[in-house]
């Protein structure tokens, strides 16, 4: 087993080189990309190959821009769970994408309604969108992150309370 953390000390050229640190990378669980080039830890492609084999972990060691490239991080999401990908990005990206329907639609059918705790208000507000996960989850499990004011709207819904009241059993 060699030991990837040679490259601490590697010239610019080693450093450079996508096959050396791919290796490497994959010795190091992702972490030796934080001692690839520039280039390599800003190149998409590479970074979400490495993603995608590894795991969302070598975000963390991806460069700052395609840590904060929400396109880039929601094509990283189709591969690696989102609750991981969420980890690895920055504040702000964070609420972009918890804000986001796909995203957390996808997120919270991957990793489980826990995602909704830091959704967005407005998504927690939105009828369609939390009806849409009572199509995948219990309608008492939804209903403890919908807003308050959607919960009392669906309580005054005969239909919703009904089909609600019948899935109890």
């Amino acid at each position: 087993a060699g030991d990837w953390q040679v490259l601490r000390h590697a010239p610019a050229k080693i450093l450079a080189d996508p096959d050396i640190i791919c290796e490497a990378m994959r010795k190091s669980s992702g972490r030796a990309l934080q001692f690839a080039s520039d280039e390599l830890r800003s190149d998409r492609e590479f970074v979400a190959g490495a993603a995608q084999e590894i795991g969302a972990e070598v975000l963390a060691y991806a460069s700052e821009d395609l840590r904060l490239d929400k396109e880039f991080v929601i094509d990283v999401a189709d591969y690696c769970p989102p609750g991981e990908v969420l980890q690895h990005v920055s504040p702000e990206l964070r609420v972009q994408l918890l804000a986001d329907r796909g995203f957390v639609s996808e997120a919270v059918q991957q990793v489980g309604l826990e995602v909704l705790e830091g959704a967005s208000l407005q998504l927690r507000g939105d009828r369609d969108f939390m009806m849409m996960l009572f199509g995948f989850f219990p309608s008492g499990e939804v209903l403890q992150y919908a807003t308050d004011e959607l919960r009392m709207q669906l309580f005054s819904d005969h239909t919703f309370m009904l089909r609600a009241v019948t899935e109890i059993g």
